[in-house]
């Protein structure tokens, strides 16, 4: 009888060192990512999810597990039309943040790495659509972890990266005409875009061709419908803003005619341009979409 309730305990202890505790239930108190271009397409459902703590048995990582809802709140035409393997994340997280009763953060729980190649396919789906995505953290603070479990009492959306490629809307100027353009950013900071002026409408796009470097400069070359270079955009990321100058080429040549101001600021209410279905992009003139364009070897195009 000794020897049974011998083993009896010896497996009681054995469960509980390393058990998982109770999962309890915890609501979100933000859904929405703080940043980062996924920020815009993504959020958490705001149902509530279970959180499950592990303490080690032999070792010293204290694990936090919890699974929640992803919701496409913006579907992306770009996004749609592109293979999946060409849809790419900066090296930024996708975290959730475990919460106290005030508010403060406790610890950031990182999304699964195959959780995370899913939100591709999620990205291409119809606004609504849902995924079931799970989160983690890890520590070895063995005297916090138990004590942050059992003061968690919700989670908030926090930081999410940048998902290539991307849309950007714009409004503004060239010189005194009002315009309206959208732009994608592709995986190596390629562009492409189209843009209107505001008294032509949409049906006359001008399609743009270029690169953003490393200090947010943008050079484009632009297009007219017969796919002939009309002019070329040096312009800038300023503070949200795309803002330099343009100008205007002979058509087919790369003779200057004009020079025009050029400033445009988001416009967050502005449909995207639908450039996918109207211009084939890869017969368009290259030199302009290389990041490592030479001024000086292409010194021609100047005289």
């Amino acid at each position: 009888m000794k020897k049974i309730v011998f083993v009896l305990a010896t497996m009681w202890i054995a469960l509980f060192s390393s058990c998982e505790q109770n999962p309890k239930e915890i609501s979100p108190s933000q859904t929405k990512f703080t940043n980062g271009t996924l920020a815009e397409l993504v959020e958490i459902d705001t149902l509530p999810a279970m959180l499950s703590y592990e303490a080690p048995e032999n070792g010293t990582t204290h694990i936090f597990r919890m699974t929640v809802n992803m919701i496409l709140k913006k579907e992306t035409p770009c996004l749609q039309k592109h293979n999946q393997k060409n849809i790419s994340f900066d090296g930024g997280n996708i975290a959730l943040n475990l919460l106290d009763e005030s508010g403060a953060k406790l610890i950031e729980m990182s999304i699964l790495k195959e959780d995370k190649a899913k939100v591709k396919q999620l990205l291409q789906g119809q606004s609504g659509d849902t995924l079931r995505v799970s989160f983690m953290a890890t520590t070895e603070n063995a005297e916090e972890a138990p004590k942050w479990f059992k003061s968690a009492s919700s989670f908030a959306a926090g930081e999410a990266c940048n998902v290539y490629p991307y849309v950007l809307n714009f409004s503004g100027n060239i010189d005194k005409y009002p315009v309206k353009m959208t732009l994608q950013v592709n995986p190596g900071k390629t562009i492409r875009g189209a843009y209107y002026y505001v008294s032509r409408g949409p049906k006359a796009l001008l399609f743009l061709k270029g690169y953003v470097d490393e200090k947010n400069e943008v050079g484009m070359a632009e297009f007219n419908s017969k796919g002939m270079m009309v002019g070329s955009h040096d312009l800038a990321f300023k503070n949200g803003n795309i803002e330099g100058t343009f100008m205007t080429l002979m058509a087919g040549t790369m003779t200057p005619l004009k020079y025009f101001d050029a400033k445009l600021t988001p416009d967050t209410e502005m449909e995207a341009i639908d450039f996918w279905s109207k211009a084939n992009f890869d017969d368009c003139f290259e030199v302009w979409a290389n990041p490592n364009y030479d001024e000086d070897e292409n010194k021609e195009y100047e005289d």
